[in-house]
C-alpha cells in the first residue's frame, strides 16, 4: 500500500505513530461533535433507506474511506520524507559552516 521506501523494521514504528495520532485526533472535541452528527445521520438513513439502498451506500462509504486512508498514508509518508530531506540539508549546511570556522 505504501509508496515510502524505508526499511521493513521502521514501518511498524511509523504505523504506530500514525495510529497514535489518529487516536488523539479522535479525542478532539470538534471530532467528537462531527462523529455525533455522523451517527445521527446514519440513524436517519437506516430509517429512510431500503436495506438494499443502505447496503449500497455503506459499500460506497467503505470505498471512499479506504481511498481517504490511502491518501492520508501517502501524505504522512511524504511529510516524513520531506522532513528527512530538510533535516539532511539543514544539518549539511550546519556541518559546512562548522568546517569553515
Amino acid at each position: 500500500m505504501s509508496q515510502f521506501p524505508c526499511p521493513d523494521w521502521l514501518k511498524p514504528a511509523f504505523k504506530q505513530r500514525f495510529d497514535e495520532l489518529a487516536f488523539a485526533a479522535g479525542e478532539y472535541q470538534i471530532n467528537k461533535e462531527v462523529r455525533q452528527n455522523q451517527e445521527t445521520l446514519m440513524k436517519r438513513l437506516r430509517g429512510e433507506l431500503s436495506e438494499e439502498q443502505l447496503k449500497l451506500l455503506l459499500e460506497w462509504d467503505e470505498a471512499a474511506n479506504y481511498r481517504n486512508a490511502i491518501e492520508k498514508e501517502q501524505m504522512y509518508f511524504a511529510g516524513i520524507k520531506d522532513g528527512i530531506l530538510i533535516s539532511k540539508h539543514f544539518f549539511g549546511f550546519m556541518s559546512a559552516d562548522a568546517d569553515k570556522s
